[in-house]
């Protein structure tokens, strides 16, 4: 599963960058995801484009983890995060040709995007970046 964007119709808004910090309680500094601007040659085509963890098939950020702190779900595919197995290495910072992932000085730990399924509420929930955006731009994919 990955979240999947339809960049053509969004207004930049951070709605969804928004309700991914409220959802994890994450500091002023610290995103999940960002709305990044995709500026052309002559503005014309110009986009927004949502960036977050693509959850990745084969996940180089989860190759180069010594400790085993990323890891495949077998069942959802969903790359997550144990913060009692992360050194703080920032070797996984490096591999994510996406710049997914960002050290959290503050609490001490890595974040990056894990389909708000670290939510462990006993219950299924939304994701909060899907739920919050205006125009329904953003879906759910099954990979």
């Amino acid at each position: 599963m990955r979240i999947v964007h339809q960049k053509t119709l969004c207004i930049g808004c951070q709605a969804c960058v928004i309700a991914c910090k409220e959802q994890h309680q994450l500091p002023v500094d610290i995103n999940r995801c960002r709305i990044a601007f995709e500026p052309t040659a002559e503005m014309v085509g110009s986009a927004f484009s949502f960036k977050t963890c693509y959850q990745c098939h084969r996940a180089k950020c989860k190759d180069v983890c010594q400790t085993g702190a990323l890891y495949k779900e077998a069942c959802t595919g969903i790359v997550k995060y144990d913060a009692t197995k992360c050194t703080l290495c920032g070797d996984c910072i490096t591999a994510c040709p996406f710049e997914a992932i960002i050290m959290n000085d503050k609490q001490r730990r890595t974040e990056k995007c894990d389909l708000c399924s670290g939510l462990d509420t006993g219950m299924a929930i939304d994701q909060a970046c899907i739920k919050a955006c205006p125009y329904g731009l953003l879906q759910l994919e099954e990979k």
